[in-house]
């Protein structure tokens, strides 16, 4: 599974471009030519790679205004393709890059190679992968056995509230798709409507690569 990248464009031709290029890239776009289609993703969605065509300047705006107010998106990779030598830092933008002229996008692929990793490194840490299995929770307060609902590389979320908010547990889950036992230190980030998020505090190398590993096979 390739990390989405959001891509709005009024133009039509620039937006083919940009598909193909991204593409190339191992990232998935999904293109929108309407500013309000674009703002109702970014709504309901996570992308880890927002690329926002400046051309109308009250449209992106409103976009890079979302993204850096956007609980689930204020993390994403923003880039600005700009008219005129515009600079990441006057569009609260990670990168900007002047609109290509005939569809050159030489630039552009430059700065989203450039861009990569940090996508991808926002993409591993919000992905949420569903996943039925045991959890069993140990501290000094109690000793818990759960079912987890899905699972990402910083942490899971699971069937049933427990106790203390930002307690700190012992984790245990086995799975045989991971192939082992994972262990990690976690703590209670929240627990809500009969639900509780962990993240992971700490892993050993064996299970972090075991995870990720498998979370990248899904």
């Amino acid at each position: 599974m390739h990390p989405p990248a959001l891509v709005y464009t009024p133009d039509a031709a620039l937006s083919v471009a940009l598909s193909k290029a991204i593409h190339r890239q191992k990232l998935e776009p999904v293109c929108v030519s309407r500013v309000g289609a674009a703002l109702s993703l970014l709504r309901s969605r996570k992308f880890p790679g927002v690329i926002v065509d400046c051309l109308e300047k009250s449209a992106a705006s409103d976009l890079l205004e979302l993204c850096r107010g956007s609980g689930s998106n204020k993390s994403s990779v923003v880039l600005a393709l700009t008219e005129g030598t515009e600079s990441a830092v006057s569009w609260g933008v990670s990168f900007a890059v002047q609109r290509p002229a005939n569809l050159d996008l030489r630039a552009f692929t430059t700065i989203l190679r450039a861009a990569h990793g940090m996508i991808l490194q926002d993409f591993r840490r919000y992905r949420r992968i569903p996943i039925d299995s045991v959890v069993m929770l140990d501290n000094d307060e109690h000793s818990l056995q759960l079912r987890t609902i899905n699972v990402s590389e910083g942490g899971l979320c699971m069937r049933g509230e427990i106790p203390g908010f930002n307690k700190e547990h012992s984790l245990q889950l086995a799975h045989p798709d991971m192939g082992l036992r994972l262990q990690a230190k976690s703590f209670v980030v929240w627990t809500r409507n009969g639900h509780s998020g962990l993240q992971f505090r700490f892993m050993s190398n064996a299970s972090r690569e075991a995870l990720s590993s498998w979370l990248d096979s899904h």
